[in-house]
């Protein structure tokens, strides 16, 4: 021909969004079959490209078929807890103890989904009251200790606890079983209430040299104790050299706890 005809053209990025497959009503909750992949080029709605992240929202108003669903067309829905008793901060929070049901989100603040762990309260909670994230705060349990410990002081079981302690307030070093202290001694001097790091004890001499030590003696059924002197200070699984109290003869024992040994075998 003796004519030419020219036609400017630019090329636009397509993108692949989920649009519905049928007409769709209001409250609706999504199913895979209720979707269709189509590709649009208008990327200024947040429309959905990932299936995970629509099937099974509930939909917010009627969808016609072939409409890509957009964030606007979902309702989402958040769980809320809320407290049935008052709370002095500091105390501990269980999920049991709550009421929780599921509203329209609405306020972000809100926490929806349980943390894991021990929580504690971070400040005094009054009854009926939505909790927010920063209502809690994690916590663990630690040895703490129940009256004043003397440095140098061998510790015994009734002198410590267990407490719950927000994590901010706990060192790394902390204890978290009794039996980590029991029968060790005090490197320094320890308020009652005082969370005790491993740096606070060391391995104790739970026999001492001249005191009195009662020592087991097992030989099958038969379990003789015998009231002994120790010749030597020993810490607790270390042998000691003990010496009879009436025949003054020396036997050799394994310290199993203050002013206890146990005869070898």
């Amino acid at each position: 021909p003796s004519w030419r005809y020219f036609l400017q053209v630019r090329y636009v990025q397509g993108h692949q969004v989920w649009a519905a497959g049928r007409d769709l009503k209001a409250g609706r909750l999504i199913e895979f079959d209720d979707l269709l992949s189509i590709t649009i080029t208008d990327n200024q709605h947040q429309f959905f490209n990932n299936l995970k992240d629509l099937v099974g929202k509930r939909l917010k108003q009627d969808i016609r078929r072939g409409k890509p669903i957009d964030q606007n067309d979902i309702q989402y829905v958040s769980k809320q807890f809320r407290t049935q008793r008052s709370y002095q901060a500091g105390e501990k929070i269980q999920i049991r103890d709550l009421n929780s049901a599921t509203y329209d989100a609405t306020d972000a603040e809100h926490l929806s989904v349980w943390p894991l762990g021990t929580l504690v309260t971070s400040r005094a909670l009054p009854p009926d009251h939505i909790l927010n994230s920063s209502d809690l705060i994690p916590a663990d349990s630690v040895v703490v200790a129940k009256t004043n410990i003397v440095r140098s002081q061998v510790i015994t079981s009734d002198m410590l606890m267990m407490e719950i302690v927000p994590t901010n307030k706990i060192n790394q070093s902390a204890l978290k079983q009794i039996n980590a202290a029991t029968g060790f001694e005090a490197t320094r001097t320890i308020q009652a209430g005082t969370v005790i790091s491993v740096s606070d004890v060391k391995p104790a001499d739970l026999v001492r040299k001249g005191e009195n030590v009662t020592l087991t003696i097992r030989r099958g059924a038969l379990t003789l104790k015998v009231e002994t002197i120790a010749l030597e200070d020993a810490k607790l699984g270390e042998q000691v050299l003990l010496s009879n109290s009436e025949s003054g003869k020396k036997i050799r024992g394994i310290v199993t706890g203050r002013h206890n040994a146990q005869g070898l075998k």
